[in-house]
């Protein structure tokens, strides 16, 4: 019944009236396919639903498009299936109050440029080895989390600015499969790092790639890395 368990939705938005099925209680929204033949999630779908307090993607869906969950301000908490591959642009960004730990596993590949832009409340982000590009400024912002993990094999740092700001985390290593180059901003103005451990298969520091790290005294450079662009390493104060 949909009147009676769906009083978090305002309104079916156009792109999705079709062939998914939506439900809510307690302002928890969950998503499902009809059936096997619906794989995506729409442009601005869900766009700005800030009354929802939290997200259940369920199994099916392979691909979530651009915007189409973006600014949920009061949402809590989220699940996304296994089955997700792709991530599109903005597509989560400005989840300001979910102030939980985030594990992004499974199959997903790619994410989008802002995807989940800050996010000033979680706690942790864990990334997959599946995950084999993350976008421009996909995660910038986090400014609360305290912990990054990429799992042995991971090897998407490819867009630039994608985890800066994070100015409260004290300690990142990455694994050795990460490889070839910091993206420009990759890391800026992360200013609470003491500790930074670097692949010893990259071969680039890009510019502005680790700028403005002011609590870190030490740094080890690994033999593999043969250049290091302006502004790198740049406000290394302490």
């Amino acid at each position: 019944d949909f009147n009676t368990y769906a009083a978090a939705i305002t309104a079916l938005p156009s792109g999705v009236a079709s062939g998914t099925v939506i439900y809510g209680k307690a302002d928890i929204v969950t998503i499902e396919p009809f059936d096997s033949t619906v794989k995506t999630i729409g442009d601005n779908d869900f766009y700005s639903w800030t009354h929802a307090t939290g997200l259940d993607i369920k199994e099916g869906f392979t691909n979530i498009s651009n915007y189409a969950f973006y600014n949920w301000s009061g949402a809590l908490s989220i699940v996304l299936p296994n089955s997700l591959l792709t991530i599109g642009a903005y597509s989560f960004a400005e989840w300001v109050n979910l102030n939980t730990d985030v594990v992004i596993n499974g199959n997903l590949t790619t994410i989008g440029n802002n995807a989940f832009e800050n996010w000033s409340k979680a706690k942790s982000l864990t990334l997959g080895a599946s995950v084999t590009n993350v976008g421009g400024t996909a995660f910038a912002g986090w400014s609360a989390a305290t912990s990054l993990i990429f799992a042995n094999g991971f090897n998407g740092l490819k867009g630039n600015y994608c985890f800066a700001r994070w100015t409260a985390i004290k300690s990142i290593t990455l694994p050795n499969s990460v490889t070839g180059s910091l993206p420009l901003g990759c890391f800026d103005a992360c200013r609470s790092i003491e500790s930074f451990t670097l692949s010893e298969n990259l071969t680039l520091l890009g510019a502005a790639c680790m700028r403005g790290m002011v609590k870190l005294k030490t740094l080890t450079i690994p033999t593999n890395i043969a250049t290091i662009d302006a502004s790198a390493l740049n406000n290394f104060s302490a």
